[in-house]
């Protein structure tokens, strides 16, 4: 039996009222050196101050980078070479953006995070699989809505490349 390796990792996230300049001080200052990076709410001017920011933290690791409908090739590059990406999550809603060159390389390595929407097969079909959302799962599920038993059967078909559980 092939013993898979699990992990959990500190996720920094960019949500609008978040101190991410602040929780990159704290990395810092408790030695945290591999992370989940979700530059969700940030324009490119922002993700290049952050990237700058996390250059100054010596050995970083970002297996876990959550993908944006607009991020350039070379964020994606300086994640997979410099940090050591693994695993991207998209939301499905952005999932074209990234069929297509340059992006179409990082496909298998690709996974589409499940929300308050339907996720084609078809598209789950052309990239990693599927990054479980519990908070949104649960919500759906307490709402009686029909994307958790969606997500209930896609969990169940598709290649699980990551999971969240957002505080």
């Amino acid at each position: 039996m092939e013993n898979k390796k699990h992990e959990i990792l500190l996720g920094l996230t960019t949500t609008p009222k978040s101190d991410w300049r602040g929780k990159v001080e704290e990395m810092k200052k408790f030695g945290i050196k591999r992370i989940a990076l979700f530059p969700t709410f940030l324009e490119i001017n922002e993700r290049r101050e952050l990237y700058d920011l996390l250059e100054k933290i010596d050995g970083l690791e970002v297996p876990h980078v959550h993908l944006r409908q607009d991020m350039e090739h070379w964020e994606l590059e300086l994640f997979r070479n410099k940090y050591g990406a693994k695993v991207f999550n998209i939301h499905g809603k952005h999932f074209a953006y990234y069929k297509k060159p340059p992006f179409d390389v990082y496909l298998p390595d690709i996974f589409i995070e499940n929300q308050f929407y339907g996720i084609s097969r078809q598209c789950l079909d052309m990239c990693g699989g599927l990054c479980i959302d519990f908070s949104h799962w649960e919500s759906a599920r307490l709402k009686k809505s029909s994307i958790a038993e969606m997500v209930d059967g896609l969990a169940g078909d598709y290649k699980i490349g990551c999971c969240m559980y957002p505080q």
